[in-house]
C-alpha cells in the first residue's frame, strides 16, 4: 500500500476495500479479500463499482466518503486521491 491509497472499508470478515490512485484523473477500487478466503485481488474502475455494488456497506462507505470533507489530517497523497475522485464523479459535459 503506498501513501496515496486509501482503505475505506473493512469488513467484518477482514476483507478490505481502497482506493487507489493511478494519475491525475484516475481512481481506482481495489478489493483485498482476506486471506482465509484464498480469494483473488481484485481492482475496479469507479464509475463500475459503484454501479454495481449499490447498497452494499462498502458502497455506502464510499459515499459516505465522497460527500464528507477531506478528513482532518490527510497525507498529501490522499488529499490529492479525494480531490481527483471527486473531479472523475463530476457529471460529464458534452462538447461540441
Amino acid at each position: 500500500m503506498t501513501s496515496e491509497d486509501l482503505i475505506f472499508y473493512s469488513s467484518e470478515n477482514g476483507d478490505e476495500w481502497l482506493l487507489i490512485g493511478g494519475g491525475p484523473d484516475e481512481v481506482t477500487v481495489r478489493h483485498r479479500p482476506n486471506a482465509a478466503s484464498g480469494g483473488q485481488t481484485r481492482d475496479i474502475g469507479l464509475r463500475e463499482f459503484l454501479a454495481h455494488e449499490q447498497n452494499t456497506p462498502q458502497n455506502l462507505a464510499l459515499c459516505r466518503l465522497i460527500e464528507a470533507e477531506v478528513p482532518a489530517e490527510p497525507s498529501v497523497d490522499q488529499a490529492a486521491l479525494l480531490r481527483t475522485l471527486r473531479h472523475q464523479l463530476r457529471p460529464r459535459t458534452e462538447t461540441k
